[in-house]
């Protein structure tokens, strides 16, 4: 999956928890989910506002009334719970700091499926509760031979229909995270290469190829993007090959620990031993950088040894 993908699905997760935000507060606020409607030649239609629906004389008044629409606090509960999964996938399009606990709780991949799990389901059991209720009343009042005898049929109204899109926007919003990469430490990877692609832009303006500065890499995402960044301010830094490896070697330390070592040059081969997912390869215009890590120094002889792999390049 592209970064480019992961932020389609944020965007369109956006769009959807906040129509969710918007519909769930909707059906708590007009709190109107089933009218009478008159039987006529016109045969059944949604009560909307004409042209859409009926006309206004072929209703009446709600089903339900307001010591009956109690449940409908379920639907306000729902929007206020969307709307923080839709601040939380703005902060995470944004990339604000996650530094932050709270962001970093909002963040993470089990809220950005449970926030819309529970808002689906308090607008789910408003629409059962609705039916249920609107049953109830309408088998006692055809008892009662009243509403029947004037042509009087209960249908789900304004709120019924809202709850209804609500839920389905929460659906699909757990089907687009579910989908979604993240990272070990829970929050979405976004975009792989951007902030390499950026950071090349920004040294050569006139080059505008879309070629990856990252050809090869076992490391971890965070890691990965560091070791870019790295090797691009080593090399606006110094001129000598051998000075920008030292730099690279120096910094990345500094970094993530010993032992790192770092080749540069506009054209070589290698054959390294080096530790499992602690390899890159990074092309730059003229120049690339081989850069891995070898087992850390240690003084004890009875340590298992450190996970290795071998790579061959020609």
């Amino acid at each position: 999956m592209t970064g480019d993908t992961k932020r389609i699905h944020v965007i369109s997760s956006i769009v959807l928890s906040l129509l969710s935000t918007v519909a769930a507060y909707e059906a708590w606020r007009f709190s109107n989910w089933a009218k009478w409607k008159k039987l006529s030649a016109l045969g059944s239609c949604l009560p909307l506002p004409p042209p859409l629906g009926c006309s206004e004389d072929q209703f009446t008044n709600n089903v339900l009334d307001d010591s009956e629409t109690d449940f409908g606090i379920l639907a306000a509960f729902a929007s206020l719970i969307s709307l923080t999964l839709t601040i939380a996938l703005g902060a995470l399009l944004i990339e604000v700091d996650d530094a932050h606990p709270i962001i970093a709780h909002l963040t993470e991949k089990r809220n950005l499926i449970l926030f819309p799990a529970c808002t689906g389901v308090l607008n789910f059991l408003c629409c059962v509760i609705a039916t249920f209720r609107v049953n109830v009343v309408s088998t006692l009042n055809r008892r009662q031979g009243v509403f029947a005898a004037v042509g009087l049929n209960p249908v789900y109204s304004t709120s019924y229909y809202l709850a209804t899109i609500a839920t389905l926007s929460s659906i699909i919003v757990i089907v687009v995270m579910s989908k979604t990469n993240f990272h070990s430490s829970g929050r979405i990877r976004m975009s792989k290469t951007i902030k390499q692609h950026m950071a090349r832009n920004l040294m050569y303006p006139d080059d505008r190829r879309n070629t990856k500065m990252v050809t090869f890499s076992s490391m971890e995402q965070e890691m990965e993007e560091a070791a870019a960044e790295i090797c691009v301010k080593a090399l606006m830094k110094q001129t000598l090959e051998e000075d920008i490896a030292e730099n690279i070697k120096q910094t990345f330390e500094a970094q993530f620990g010993p032992t790192w070592h770092c080749a540069v040059g506009e054209n070589f081969g290698s054959a390294v031993h080096h530790i499992a997912n602690e390899y890159i390869e990074v092309s730059m215009p003229k120049l690339s950088v081989l850069l891995f890590r070898c087992a850390k120094p240690t003084l004890a002889t009875d340590r298992a040894p450190l996970p290795l792999g071998d790579v061959d390049l020609t």
